[in-house]
């Protein structure tokens, strides 16, 4: 019976070992790698990062370093990522065999270099169509508005979606209002009033293997030293603030933590 005992045993063991490479299904510790759209982007220019992990059961939780300033969109073995600053990152996916695991099995990095240019729009990606969709921007969508240059010619801002809005490099239209304010007896504008209006899908642009969000860009040229009204119109919202300009830089005084949103706060001048 002894004999027995023991391959009845082993028996067990070898299930159990089977089971458990069955569930895991990763794959060997190191063997992960990360494949960029590009290795250089400008500010606020989407980046796609892929893995080469794949697995049913599979969770991936994706971050960079530094932080400050980065948008994440995960999908998966994918993501698009949005850099607001200059410099270099370091991209980088932590694999778990499922979103319940503690500890991931493997990671994989790559570098990234931001320029210090502003991502204007997406129309360099485009051909050329005879028709321009325009979609809503969806209810309870996050704009975040960054700016991104001050010179003495203005401000240069970037702006893009919480939510993705397609594979077609979408752009957001971003619109200067006719009810913008003038400075009574100067003719200065004293109000600068803009338009959130529509997300702007081109069918003729390049796909990208994943949903992007809508980036646009918008400009203040003609400023002096001193203090503006801001608002900004979106969804039928209205959301409002102020900038400060100084000789060394701009603040921005606004207090909204949804619908639309500053980020930074300040800018110095160039």
């Amino acid at each position: 019976m002894k004999p027995k005992f023991i391959i009845l045993a082993l028996g067990i063991l070898i299930v159990m070992t089977a089971v458990q490479c069955t569930k895991y299904n990763a794959a060997t510790t190191g063997s992960a790698q990360l494949n960029t759209s590009q290795a250089s982007v400008k500010e606020n220019e989407p980046l796609i990062v892929t893995s080469n992990e794949t697995g049913a059961s599979l969770y991936v939780q994706w971050s960079a370093s530094p932080s400050t300033g980065v948008w994440i969109s995960p999908s998966g073995n994918k993501t698009v990522i949005l850099f607001s600053l200059p410099g270099n990152y370091t991209v980088k996916a932590r694999y778990y065999v499922d979103s319940t695991a503690a500890a991931p099995f493997d990671s994989s990095t790559a570098p990234i270099t931001v320029t210090d240019s502003a991502y204007n729009d997406s129309s360099s990606l485009h051909a050329i169509c005879n028709v321009i969709e325009a979609m809503p921007i969806s209810p309870g969508d996050l704009v975040t508005v960054e700016p991104v240059s001050y010179t003495d010619t203005g401000l240069v801002f970037v702006a893009h979606t919480a939510l993705t809005y397609g594979n077609n490099y979408p752009m957001l239209e971003i619109v200067y209002s006719s009810d913008s304010l003038d400075n009574p007896g100067t003719g200065a504008i004293s109000t600068y009033e803009y338009n959130v209006a529509n997300v702007l899908i081109s069918p003729c642009a390049n796909l990208t293997p994943l949903p992007m969000p809508a980036t646009g860009y918008f400009c203040i040229k003609g400023l002096t030293i001193g203090t503006y009204d801001l608002r900004f119109v979106l969804n039928g919202m209205l959301y409002q603030g102020s900038m400060t300009l100084t000789d060394t830089g701009c603040t921005f005084n606004w207090n909204y933590n949804s619908g639309i949103i500053f980020s930074p706060l300040s800018i110095s001048k160039n």
